[in-house]
């Protein structure tokens, strides 16, 4: 249960949960086109997302955290989108908080 005990606590919640909105509508409105798909596709491939970024014998470990964060980002981006993808995340987001004024 969150409890906001001040009405600016509210207001702040509410302007986080717009941002997000906002920002999940960017990309998808970003990465929604046929150009924005293409460009996910090539990034999906050149980030190695279907692979393993661990290599038997590797001795290099900043290898290792450098494919892991070109993961990371085209995940980030595929998240992003699917927050907004049928406008119902940030609505249910705030539904789901039990929120309490005193």
């Amino acid at each position: 249960m969150i409890y906001l005990r001040q009405k600016e606590d509210l207001v702040a919640a509410s302007k986080q949960l717009e941002e997000l909105r906002q920002r999940s509508l960017n990309y998808s409105i970003g990465f929604g086109t046929k150009e924005g798909e293409a460009i996910l596709e090539d990034l999906r491939a050149h980030c190695g997302v279907e692979k393993c970024g661990y290599t038997r014998g590797a001795t290099n470990q900043d290898d290792l955290i450098f494919v892991e964060g070109q993961r990371e980002v085209y995940q980030y981006i595929k998240y992003m989108m699917r927050l907004n993808s049928d406008g119902r995340f940030i609505r249910d987001l705030v539904d789901s908080m039990d929120i309490e004024e005193d």
